[in-house]
């Protein structure tokens, strides 16, 4: 069974690092979208792809930045056309984290695969420790 991430980003220097560290282990590659990052973010991609990380980074702003207003609808089925040779596709932002619940996600898909199931769209509860 092959995961992909998918992730769009725009200025995420402070977060994608550890998104990168984390994720590496449980998605077989990352497909990372900047949206016109004008901090470190690129930097930081870049130096994990040069390390050898399994991640594709693509730029698509369509001439401008992604803002509130911007449809990120292309942009992410930008990525899924990337991914398209993988089992499955998780979208990620870059602050959030798999931990150790990739066992949990691989059993869940099995389930819902034996059942004829195939689209599943989990809640994600954000959380931040003091």
């Amino acid at each position: 069974m092959k995961i992909c991430s998918i992730t769009p980003v725009l200025n995420e220097e402070f977060f994608i690092e550890n998104f990168i560290i984390s994720n590496s282990k449980y998605v077989d590659e990352m497909i990372i979208s900047d949206g016109g990052s004008k901090d470190n973010t690129l930097n930081i991609i870049q130096k994990y792809i040069n390390m050898g990380f399994n991640i594709k980074l693509i730029h698509h702003t369509q001439g401008k930045a992604y803002t509130d207003e911007f449809n990120q609808d292309s942009c992410l089925n930008a990525m899924i056309d990337l991914a398209k040779d993988y089992d499955y596709i998780i979208q990620l932002d870059a602050d959030e984290e798999l931990l150790n619940h990739h066992v949990i996600l691989k059993e869940i898909i099995n389930i819902f695969l034996r059942m004829n199931i195939l689209l599943l769209k989990l809640k994600v509860y954000h959380y931040q420790s003091d």
